[in-house]
């Protein structure tokens, strides 16, 4: 019998965008958010040069992370890469989106290549671990009036903006 695998980490909130993704993390074993991360770019760009008869890596040098140390600053990025990156996706872009908050949330929370809907109820992914969110928002409703309060106040960026990966 084979022995039971650990996980090398959480995933607790993903958003794939055209050219680049963004996750959250949560390290499981010593050194598992870097296994992860090179597995996963293994696998992606094995994939894509299986269907697109291609040759090489898929991106260029390695993933870039911070360490999230304080819940605030999580609350914050959760928001960021699960609601503003799909709202810049939104027919008419950020702008409307944030107009049109609710209609452009409940757009959002469709979107297969985000976590969001796991959030919302829309949709119960195996890969989501929803349990450090759900302790600081333990029902949709205090999620979305966060996430709208953040991108109306327009201080998302700036509450990011000293961790920011460029």
């Amino acid at each position: 019998m084979l022995g039971t695998r650990l996980p090398l980490v959480k995933i607790l909130s993903f958003k794939l965008r055209e050219n680049h993704f963004h996750l959250i993390l949560k390290q499981e074993i010593d050194d598992g958010i870097r296994i992860f991360m090179q597995r996963a770019g293994i696998a992606m760009a094995k994939r894509f040069n299986e269907k697109y008869q291609e040759v090489g890596a898929l991106f260029q040098g390695r993933y870039k992370g911070k360490l999230v140390e304080k819940d605030d600053y999580l609350m914050h990025l959760s928001v960021y890469i699960q609601v503003k990156n799909a709202f810049e996706e939104y027919p008419g872009g950020l702008e409307r989106a944030t107009q049109e908050f609710d209609k452009a949330y409940e757009w959002a929370s469709k979107d297969p290549y985000n976590s969001l809907g796991d959030y919302t109820g829309n949709r119960n992914s195996p890969i989501i671990s929803k349990d450090v969110l759900k302790q600081m928002f333990p029902t949709p409703y205090s999620y979305k009036e966060f996430a709208k309060q953040c991108l109306l106040s327009a201080n998302l960026d700036d509450k990011l903006d000293k961790l920011r990966i460029d």
